[in-house]
């Protein structure tokens, strides 16, 4: 999925989780058990809708709402945090 100029089925579910938090839901709604799954910093999210299974375009179709550029979570750099 190419949203806000990402590419998401490569990216693994743990950063989307975390930089998405309203992402958490959609996995939830799908049961998809990669809430708190330790291997969600590994698996894409391509390769955990294999895993469940899960049809991509339609995770992808309730995601698009979810993932922006807007809502992107970015560490506080040096000179913000002093």
């Amino acid at each position: 999925m190419k949203n806000a100029g990402l590419n998401l089925d490569e990216m693994p579910v743990g950063k989307i989780m975390n930089e998405w938090p309203n992402t958490i839901s959609v996995f939830i709604d799908f049961k998809m058990l990669c809430v708190g799954c330790p291997f969600a910093p590994f698996h894409s999210l391509k390769v955990a809708c294999d895993l469940h299974p899960v049809e991509w375009s339609d995770i992808s179709e309730s995601m698009r709402g979810c993932v922006t550029d807007e809502t992107l979570t970015r560490a506080p750099s040096t000179s913000e945090a002093e």
